[in-house]
C-alpha cells in the first residue's frame, strides 16, 4: 500500500527492504504515580522503515503535529502506522518519519506492541532515483 501511494509497483518497498524485521517488542509502561513518571517513552522518531504498533485501551500513545502532541485514540483491532526514518530517506521526504512519545495513564498501566521492517544492514540508505528530481523539503 505505501508503494502504491508512492506511485511504485506493489510490492517495490517489500522487495526492496526484504523480509527484515526488527524483533517484536512487547511494551508495558506502569501507572503514573506523580508527574515525574507521565512520559513513559520520550519524544523519538523510529530509524525503520515502517513501525506497526498495538496498543491496549488505555492510550498515552502520542504524536507531535504543527507543534502540538495529538491523542492517537486507541480504536479495538486497529494498529498504528509509523512512517520511520528509513522510508523518509527513501522518498525524499515526500513520507514523513513521525515524531512520537508515549504519557503514562494515572489510573492504570499501558501495553502495546511494536515492530518495524528493516532493511540489509549492508544497504546505504539514500533517496530512491524516483524521487531525486527534486529535493522535499
Amino acid at each position: 500500500l505505501v508503494s502504491q501511494c508512492l506511485g511504485l509497483p506493489a510490492n517495490f518497498l517489500k522487495e526492496l527492504s526484504g523480509d527484515r524485521i526488527e524483533p517484536f517488542k512487547i511494551l508495558c509502561y506502569p501507572r503514573a504515580t506523580s508527574q515525574k513518571e507521565e512520559i513513559g517513552a520520550s519524544e523519538h522518531q523510529d530509524s525503520s522503515c515502517i513501525t506497526v504498533v498495538g496498543q491496549d485501551e488505555s492510550g498515552g500513545y502520542q504524536v507531535l503535529k504543527d507543534g502540538k502532541w495529538v491523542d492517537i485514540k486507541p480504536t479495538k483491532g486497529a494498529l498504528v502506522i509509523n512512517i520511520g526514518d528509513i522510508l523518509q530517506v527513501w522518498s525524499n521526504n515526500r513520507f514523513r518519519s513521525a515524531v512520537h512519545r508515549v504519557v503514562n495513564s494515572k489510573e492504570r498501566r499501558r501495553c502495546s506492541f511494536a515492530y518495524g521492517s528493516i532493511p540489509n544492514p549492508d544497504m546505504i540508505v539514500r533517496p530512491l532515483p524516483q524521487f531525486t528530481t527534486e529535493v522535499n523539503c
